[in-house]
């Protein structure tokens, strides 16, 4: 989850993370379906799963990282850590990534644009897993429920 919000892969939802069953165990498989939303025009930017109760990529912050750990069974400074982690890999593993895909026959049409996009969004989700961010509005009331409903 930590490295579809960084790419901003919008599309990543429960059915494209799989278990690879073997004689030695299960293992999470390799991430496939994988996208960046972040520069094409139109698409939405929420995400098809919540980080914490937040769908926006750049607005997800450390208390997001932590209700979802918390709501998982995991550590949540743990989690604000892995996310650390993800982020300084995503960061590192860029250039080569941007190389690779550049030497394919069609790789380098919008190639600069989502390199750096992604760039960015990486950066603002390292940077915002170490803060809290803003107060949150309270969530609207279900419909139909009369403002004496608690």
């Amino acid at each position: 989850m930590i490295f579809n919000v960084a790419i901003g892969n919008v599309d990543s939802h429960a059915k494209n993370y799989s278990i690879l069953l073997s004689p030695a165990g299960a293992q999470l498989a390799p991430l496939y379906d994988l996208m960046s939303g972040l520069d094409w025009p139109n698409i939405t930017l929420n995400h098809a799963q919540d980080i914490g109760g937040q769908r926006r990529g750049r607005h997800v912050h450390g208390r997001h990282w932590r209700r979802l750990a918390q709501e998982t069974g995991l550590a949540g400074p743990a989690t604000v850590r892995r996310v650390t982690a993800v982020v300084a890999r995503v960061l590192a593993e860029l250039p080569a990534a941007v190389d690779e895909v550049a030497a394919m026959p069609a790789g380098g049409a919008r190639l600069g644009r989502f390199a750096a996009a992604i760039e960015a969004r990486a950066k603002l989700v390292g940077d915002h897993a170490a803060v809290d961010g803003p107060a949150e509005p309270d969530p609207a009331p279900p419909p139909g429920a009369s403002h004496h409903d608690g």
